[in-house]
């Protein structure tokens, strides 16, 4: 799947503040690009949060997002 087409039902989904907020940062700092330009730790640390909880959130926002795609 494209970085686009996530970001298209990403958009069509309800996200609390804290996912969009670190969605937001995971695709400006270029997390779904190959390689990766960003980690967890780098997101977090840009939130004042922990990298298992990005790791989280990110995780449950793909999922919606993949369901809605899927729907």
């Amino acid at each position: 799947m494209s970085t686009g087409g996530l970001e298209t039902a990403i958009r069509r989904i309800e996200l609390t503040d804290d996912e969009r907020r670190t969605v937001a940062h995971a695709l400006d700092g270029g997390y779904y690009e190959q390689p990766r330009e960003t980690t967890h730790t780098d997101i977090a640390a840009a939130l004042d949060s922990d990298p298992m909880s990005v790791a989280k959130t990110l995780r449950r926002v793909e999922r919606h997002a993949l369901s809605t795609l899927l729907d």
